[in-house]
């Protein structure tokens, strides 16, 4: 198999270009890749925080990405996905999530393009490093500046991302505020 910074590096790919989701999923799974047509993502591991935490740094339009990868419980297996920062280290670039067996039509949907486009512009942190990023079912409206409207009959599921969003980006906020120009 291919080592685990390589599954890593082609979802940063996938983020460079939020259109190429369905060849992520098929890259990932069924082909090797060469890291070397990926020269424009840098992996920051080193330099995050004692906990060493997973980090990629991409420079999209001269502009700075931070993406964390994350891994949480939805209601029938594990869940996972990709959060890309832009370089105010606050305001969500895009965002690709994924499962191992969520209800087809219900949870799955967590890795749906409907889903994943209610991110963008979004905030994650308050000014005390709280994640207000907050997955919600029927209370987080288009406008909320750090609210997701949660799907519809996937409760569990969602609640699984809500918290997983809240205890994987908690850890980064220090270093992520260390970066702002």
């Amino acid at each position: 198999g291919r080592p685990a910074e390589a599954h890593d590096m082609l979802a940063c790919a996938a983020l460079h270009n939020l259109g190429t989701q369905r060849m992520l999923r098929t890259t990932i799974l069924e082909v090797d890749a060469d890291l070397s047509l990926f020269p424009l993502f840098e992996v920051a591991n080193d330099a995050v925080s004692e906990e060493n935490l997973p980090l990629y740094v991409a420079e999209i339009d001269g502009a700075k990405k931070y993406i964390l990868p994350m891994t949480g419980n939805g209601l029938w297996g594990g869940i996972w996905g990709y959060l890309a920062l832009n370089d105010d280290c606050n305001s969500i670039y895009g965002v690709y999530f994924s499962h191992a067996s969520e209800t087809p039509g219900l949870g799955a949907e967590i890795a749906g393009d409907k889903f994943q486009k209610r991110f963008p512009g979004k905030k994650v942190y308050g000014e005390d490093g709280q994640v207000l990023l907050t997955v919600a079912k029927g209370g987080a409206k288009a406008s909320e500046e750090s609210g997701v409207d949660a799907i519809s009959g996937a409760t569990i599921t969602c609640n699984g991302v809500n918290g997983m969003l809240k205890t994987k980006l908690a850890p980064y906020y220090k270093y992520l505020m260390s970066q702002i120009a």
